[in-house]
């Protein structure tokens, strides 16, 4: 009885405290023609003492309030004064409020909008921001990113108009590829993650860090004037509403590789793979490793020498055997074991000082494994077979994200945040692969074993102010520094080959080519290796912007400096018969009994020494550079609203001005010298007129120049051995800027909130547009990047929709449809083999079709999401011209349907997801001449999570 009487008490104290608790109201103000944030408005609760005052974004937020219903009354100099009634204040809860203040006439009830959830957070308000953007801009909200299982931020911009993905990771914006855009996270432009093109890889960002990511498809003068396709803005929620803290977990298991027999296949690890770090497992080099190539080539000049008195044998071997060879073993099995995922989340509101203090901090873990069944084949000049490999390529991802973000708001005219993402993931990846070459009737088996680090940094620390002095002034400032890295340390690579069986009866067993090699020489990395490179990319940010409104005219001006520094080495590493060579063939046969390629018996210990096998390497001087960029940049742009003066238009032009340095140090091929001093000076000018056909629709015409400048990897005359398609790809230290004109027109129409209809044309003309390209080298093929002969162009049109289906019945009310669609058609002319190509950009798909469904069933609490995406044939490899019989020897990656279905049930503050990605599983194909000369089958992922949301 006791005990009853006890948790009655405790349940009407529960209930008590709900009924008491406060709730809170937060909004944004903002002008109705342009859309900027309204600085200094004055808010007040009607009947209480409570209020506010936006802050530099336009921002406000009142805390402490009753539970009950209220009138919100909102003054700012210049505009009217508005009422809004019927604000209803929940226990515990955020009312979020957007309010649009009108100059000249009358503002409408149906300007305001009163949402459930923070309007910054939604797909509404991202098109309320596109809708007074000053550029022509499309972007996803974290609320559309939450209802399809898009684990990354290159997953959830894919959904965007005219934008693609290669190879799962690299963004191609309107037929451009992913050299030709830029990426910034917070304002700030962001490091290339990758050593062998100009690319950020969006699959380091995962999804549940972003508020919200757009993309600026034209230039105005204060955005970096290096960018064609697109600018990609990446954002982090700055201020939170309230506090929260939200715990995340989620399962799935991928049905090509969970379960299936024996398919997984897996190399040595580290005690910290777990978290995606190397402990030395792969990294370490043995104790008196040569410290470069001539240091190597001096160790084997002694190892020859019989007459040797200085211990260089015996060196040679003791490096050799403890050249931790145990990482050529492998095992396989069946994966049991399903993917999983982790994530906190967290938000706060406190003070420090008597200023307000907001907290958002998450942390995000996750582990994945998979098997794609591949196929690798390749097709002589008259399309008949040259060589044909399948097998398997198992992977495994672990990915370590954190994000903490600090923001204090010392009055409402001053806000100061400090906003720091990191991110760490770890690739291993084991290829398999059993094939025959018809031209040297032989048959191999190979095995690849690699493992990438990959690291992003990146912290801002930024200013908003408004300068009540100076009529409103906005300024704001920020210092940024942006870090990112690639460490791949032992990437092993191995063929074994026999002669194919000529039906004799005599099949000869599979052999290393090892013994075949000239003792003591260079060896081939391809076939018997180990490869080792790391890259250290720095970039350091400064820069502020004023703005200054003069009633209708807003004049801006800003200032920047960007220094990049970039270091790359690689050393390369072969296996070579020692000086008295005389092991037993059989140490280089494979057994009958071994499926797949399995070469750790050749590097016992024994086998290592004069008479067996050890070290050599083939690594050059040109291995490795040093490279720094160095840019000034200035602008000034006006902003001009002709409404008051009775028309419909607004007028936003100006120029920038960017001083470009770019510096590298590094060797050629032939160990020369090459230093490259490239300094460019660019005036950019941009001009945009918006017509306002009404209050929901535009007219928008946009013209600019901006410029594409090469990147430091493309510069350097580093010559990477591309395993996947078996040619060499290097710099060119002889490459100079594109230089690109932009022309933009598009209609678009804001039927409701959330809701648009728009069409775009766009065209861009490029003088000296970098492009892949291929060259002869000692008769083997290599890939290289070359300016364009002459003008190249690109064009196209965009269509999207994005439609609530209430035009159905009642029943359609809770389903909104959104679907967008590109049709690009491009031309460049690239010199190659002597002779000039005329054809499609690299990476450009002639139309890309996105289609997504989201349903709410209020009765349940859940939704339901399905999206699907498909793009055109593009060039994935550029193929050398008279080489081949056919006239197209390109290789193109083809279209394939992608399907992706997600469900979401709440239950209070406890949701449950289940998702399916890439329902279809249809193969991801690559094709040239009419023949199929790549497959790869990725299985469907099948996933469910929970999450649990403390605070609300």
């Amino acid at each position: 009885m006791a005990f009853r009487v006890f948790v009655c008490v405790v349940v009407a104290a529960v209930l008590a405290h709900s009924a008491e608790e406060p709730g809170t109201i937060s909004g944004r103000i903002r002008e109705a023609s342009t859309g900027e944030a309204l600085r200094g408005a004055t808010v007040i609760l009607d009947g209480t003492k409570k209020g506010a005052i936006s802050d530099p974004k336009g921002n406000f937020l009142i805390k402490n309030v009753p539970a009950g219903t209220y009138t919100l009354t909102v003054r700012y100099v210049g505009y009217e004064t508005k009422r809004i009634p019927n604000v209803v204040v929940t226990p515990g809860k955020v009312t979020a409020v957007s309010v649009v203040l009108d100059r000249d006439r009358q503002v409408v009830a149906r300007d305001v909008i009163v949402e459930a959830r923070r309007t910054s957070e939604t797909q509404a308000a991202v098109l309320a921001q596109r809708k007074n953007s000053a550029q022509v801009s499309d972007g996803v909200s974290i609320e559309e990113i939450k209802k399809l299982p898009d684990s990354d931020a290159g997953q959830a911009l894919r959904r965007v108009p005219s934008v693609t993905l290669a190879a799962d990771k690299f963004l191609i914006v309107r037929g451009t590829s992913d050299r030709y855009n830029n990426a910034m996270l917070n304002g700030v432009v962001l490091t290339s993650t990758e050593p062998d093109r100009k690319a950020f890889t969006y699959d380091l960002l995962p999804s549940e860090l972003l508020e919200s990511a757009t993309i600026a498809k034209t230039f105005t003068p204060d955005l970096p004037g290096n960018f064609t396709g697109g600018m990609v803005e990446l954002n982090t929620v700055e201020f939170p509403s309230q506090s929260m803290l939200r715990v995340s977990f989620g399962s799935s298991v991928n049905d090509n590789a969970f379960l299936q027999p024996g398919r997984y296949i897996s190399s040595p690890s580290g005690r910290w793979d777990w978290l995606g770090f190397d402990d030395g497992t792969r990294s370490r080099l043995p104790d008196g490793m040569p410290t470069d190539r001539r240091q190597m080539s001096a160790l084997l000049s002694a190892v020859r020498n019989p007459y040797d008195t200085t211990g260089a044998r015996e060196r040679w071997t003791a490096i050799s055997r403890t050249f931790n060879n145990q990482n050529w073993q492998r095992t396989q099995r069946t994966l049991q074991t399903p993917n999983s995922s982790i994530s906190l989340a967290y938000s706060s509101l406190g003070s420090l000082f008597g200023a307000e203090l907001g907290v958002v901090a998450s942390l995000t873990y996750s582990n994945s494994w998979s098997v794609s069944t591949i196929e690798r084949n390749g097709i002589l000049a008259d399309r008949s077979r040259w060589f044909v490999n399948s097998g398997f390529n198992p992977s495994r991802t672990t990915t370590l994200g954190s994000m903490l973000n600090l923001a204090l708001k010392a009055s409402s005219y001053s806000t100061i945040a400090l906003r720091t993402v990191f991110n760490h993931s770890a690739d291993e990846d084991v290829v398999v692969l059993d094939g025959q070459d018809y031209v040297r009737i032989f048959d191999t088996k190979q095995i690849s074993m690699q493992y990438v680090e990959k690291m992003l940094l990146s912290s801002v620390l930024s200013g908003d102010h408004t300068l009540v002095a100076l009529g409103n002034a906005a300024l704001d400032w920020k210092i940024g520094y942006s870090q990112s890295g690639r460490n791949e340390p032992d990437y092993r690579r191995f063929r074994f080959a026999r002669q194919t069986p000529s039906g004799d009866g005599y099949v000869e067993p599979y052999s290393s080519d090892i013994p075949s090699f000239t003792p003591l020489a260079q060896g081939d990395g391809v076939r018997a290796g180990r490869f080792f490179s790391s890259l250290d990319e720095r970039a350091w940010t400064g820069a502020f912007n004023v703005e200054l409104p003069l009633r209708e005219l807003k004049v801006k001006s800003g200032f920047l400096t960007e220094h990049r520094q970039r270091s790359f080495s690689a050393r390369s590493f072969t296996y070579v018969p020692g000086p008295e060579f005389s092991l037993d063939y059989d140490v280089f046969t494979l057994p009958d009994s071994v499926q797949w390629a399995d070469p750790s018996r050749i590097f016992r210990p024994e086998n290592f020494g004069p008479q067996g096998i050890g070290i050599s390497e083939d690594s050059r001087l040109a291995d490795a550079y040093d490279a720094s960029e160095r840019l000034y940049a200035g602008y000034v742009m006006a902003d001009w609203s002709l409404d008051e003066l009775g028309l419909p238009l607004r007028i936003i032009g100006g120029v920038r001005y960017e001083d470009n340095q770019q510096v590298l140090s590094s060797y050629d091929l032939s160990d020369r010298p090459v230093d490259v001093n490239l300094r460019t000076r660019d005036w950019l000018p941009a001009l945009s007129l918006i017509v306002k056909l009404s209050d929901a629709m535009n007219l928008r015409v946009a013209g600019s120049r901006t410029l594409a400048r090469p990147s430091l990897r493309e510069f350097a005359p580093f010559a990477f051995y591309d395993f996947s398609t078996q040619s060499q790809v290097m710099g060119n230290p002889n490459l100079t800027r594109s230089r690109i004109t932009n022309l933009d027109l598009r209609w678009e129409w804001f039927t409701s909130p959330g809701e648009v209809l728009s069409a775009s044309v766009f065209y861009k003309r490029f003088l000296d547009a970098i492009e892949e390209t291929i060259y002869l080298e000692q008769s083997e093929i290599a890939r290289t990047f070359r300016n364009a002969e002459g003008p190249a162009t690109n064009y196209g049109i965009e269509l999207e929709l994005r439609q609530r289906l209430d035009l159905l019945g009642s029943w359609g009310e809770n389903i909104m449809l959104t679907a967008n669609y590109a049709r690009i058609f491009s031309e460049v002319v690239v010199a190659q083999g002597g002779q000039n190509d005329r054809r499609p950009m690299w990476g450009q798909s002639p139309y890309t079709l996105n289609v997504s469904a989201f349903a709410t069933i209020p009765a349940w609490d859940a939704t339901l999401s399905i999206g699907y995406n498909v793009f055109g044939r593009r060039i994935v490899l550029v193929g050398l011209r008279n080489a081949y019989l056919f006239e197209d020897p390109h290789t193109y990656e083809l279209p394939r349907d992608v399907v992706d279905l997600a469900v979401t049930k709440r239950f209070g503050n406890f949701e449950l997801r289940l998702s399916i990605r890439d329902l279809l599983n249809q193969p991801l194909r690559w094709e040239q001449g009419g023949t199929i000369v790549q497959s790869t089958i990725r299985g469907r992922s099948i996933g469910v999570g929970v999450s649990y949301r403390f605070g609300e």
